[in-house]
């Protein structure tokens, strides 16, 4: 008995959970339970799934140029609410059609991010993809009338996917050293350009049941209005062209000195191998002439404001005694110009990349030794920034 009764406590807990059977169930608790399902009234609204929106990423800072959010406001349509009639000796019953929340979606903002780039070089470009999110508006329904020739009416959904355009990227740009005397080239990156994206308007027609009458009873006609999403559109993003044009300044002379120059940045770029026996990383006394040169001219059209120092290698040698030597010999004229010419060493940043940042290739394309290509790869850029 004790057993029995404990059996009864669980299946009266079983019920209240919602379970549909305990101990096996039979034919007339599932029978119950369809019941139950069809008499649980159809819902008031409707709210469309949507995924959930991306977070924004706007420049904060960071150089770039910042791409504006989209809004998409929620469309709302209210339910038709259709009462029981009597046609002959029926009733109809009544019944509703659910009406709708298609919820707001969110372009996110974003940033066209410019890396940033060495000293006499303009950075990598890059312009994120863009989404704009899938929409959709359910199929409605209209019940037909029993007993009579007015069938179900149905307008089927209507779906608009999502529309992607992807991501664009302008890649970095560096000045190449020149011979001594040649003509020094302009850098340039051309413009970067990311198309606008566009998403249609969705459109569900309206739809009518027709009335109909038997005898002196009538059932009206349902009416259930036309549903529209307007069309949401992504502007383009053009990030403007950029360019380090090459200069002669007349203070410096020295043929070892290649100056590239655009609105907000100079780069003095010196020739290595004038700078440093093989792989050594203290100044010759010869190149002291030329950095003195570098250093009035800084002063002179730029006091004050920050200096990069920056050094390169080329590939020979392993990767990572080719770093040492490039924050080596950046170092070294850092220091060079801090003890020599007075330039707070404070306004200086020293970076060394080593061969991570070529200019040009360090093999010739059979995969044989490039001389004058690793040539151009030795190198100290001294860049400096207008405040």
């Amino acid at each position: 008995m004790r057993g029995q009764a404990r059996l009864h406590l669980i299946c009266a807990l079983a019920l209240v959970a919602g379970l549909s059977a305990c101990g096996g169930g039979g034919k007339d608790d599932k029978t119950a339970t369809s019941a139950a399902s069809k008499a649980r009234p159809a819902p008031a609204m409707i709210t469309v799934p949507s995924p959930p929106p991306e977070p924004d990423q706007p420049c904060n800072g960071r150089p770039g140029v910042d791409i504006p959010a989209v809004e998409i406001p929620e469309v709302r349509t209210q339910p038709v609410r259709v009462g029981a009639h009597k046609l002959g000796d029926k009733t109809v019953p009544g019944f509703v059609v659910p009406g709708l929340v298609i919820p707001a979606q969110h372009v996110p903002a974003q940033c066209a991010v410019v890396d940033p780039a060495p000293a006499g070089c303009l950075g990598r470009v890059t312009i994120p993809s863009v989404t704009i999110p899938a929409v959709r508006i359910p199929e409605v329904r209209i019940p037909g009338v029993p007993g009579t020739d007015v069938g179900e009416v149905v307008q089927p959904a209507v779906d608009r996917p999502a529309v992607t355009i992807p991501s664009v990227i302008g890649e970095q740009v560096c000045a190449q050293k020149v011979r001594p005397g040649e003509y020094r080239p302009s850098v340039y990156r051309p413009a970067v350009y990311r198309k606008a994206a566009y998403r249609e308007a969705a459109y569900r027609p309206a739809v009518e049941r027709r009335s109909v009458c038997v005898k002196n009873d009538c059932v009206p006609a349902v009416d259930v209005p036309a549903v529209t999403v307007p069309p949401v559109a992504v502007q383009p993003v053009n990030v403007q062209p950029d360019v380090l044009q090459g200069r002669n300044l007349p203070e410096v002379r020295s043929k070892c000195v290649s100056v590239f120059a655009s609105q907000k940045t100079t780069a003095y770029q010196l020739c290595t191998d004038v700078l440093f026996a093989f792989d050594r990383s203290d100044i010759r006394p010869s190149a002291e002439k030329i950095l003195r040169e570098v250093a009035k001219s800084i002063e002179q059209r730029f006091p004050g404001a920050a200096i990069q120092v920056d050094g390169h290698t080329d590939a020979k040698g392993s990767p990572e005694y080719n770093q040492a030597l490039s924050e080596r010999r950046a170092n070294a004229v850092a220091d060079w110009l801090a003890s020599h010419e007075g330039v707070a060493r404070s306004r200086m940043k020293v970076t060394g990349y080593g061969e991570t940042q070529p200019v040009a290739p360090n093999t010739k394309p059979d995969g044989s030794d490039n001389p004058a290509g690793r040539k151009k790869n030795r190198r100290v850029v001294i860049g400096v920034t207008k405040q």
